[in-house]
């Protein structure tokens, strides 16, 4: 049997700009939090050859301050492997299953816009902006999942 997808111009475009939104992000992120690491002396022991680097030594400095910035940036590049693989294969399963493009490229902006906004109220410490932000993201791949269901099965 053959079946051929038909995949909506709209939703193909959404889909490629939140795709490539979302993993700049996650290069940011994840230099972010090399960076931090770089200043804490988190790094591997021969990153000190890297000009302008302190010692390093995989546990990074003993004070507070540099615990809670490591952590911190440790959690959100964490958060973003546990959620952003899942949206994506959301996002482009609708897209394949011809979600309704108006829905696709609303739930798909809006998961995109929260990621966005986790992690800045995370860097921030911004707790309310925060459970805000994973909320709408989650709601949003809900939104795509049911859509992917109801088109598929019914």
């Amino acid at each position: 049997m053959t079946t051929v997808v038909r995949v909506d111009y709209k939703s193909l475009k959404c889909a490629v700009v939140c795709t490539s939104v979302l993993y700049l992000k996650w290069v940011v992120t994840a230099f972010k939090e090399g960076k931090a690491k770089a200043k804490y002396g988190a790094r591997a022991p021969e990153d000190h050859f890297i000009p302008g680097s302190p010692e390093q030594n995989f546990k990074g400095a003993d004070s507070e301050k540099a615990k809670q910035e490591l952590s911190r940036w440790a959690r959100i590049t964490g958060n973003d492997l546990e959620n952003i693989p899942f949206g994506l294969i959301i996002i482009w399963a609708s897209l394949i299953a011809d979600v309704p493009s108006n829905v696709l490229v609303r739930a798909a902006s809006a998961f995109t816009v929260a990621r966005l906004g986790h992690t800045f109220f995370y860097a921030k410490g911004k707790l309310w902006g925060r459970i805000f932000s994973h909320l709408v993201a989650q709601a949003s791949l809900f939104t795509l999942l049911g859509a992917s269901v109801k088109k598929v099965f019914f």
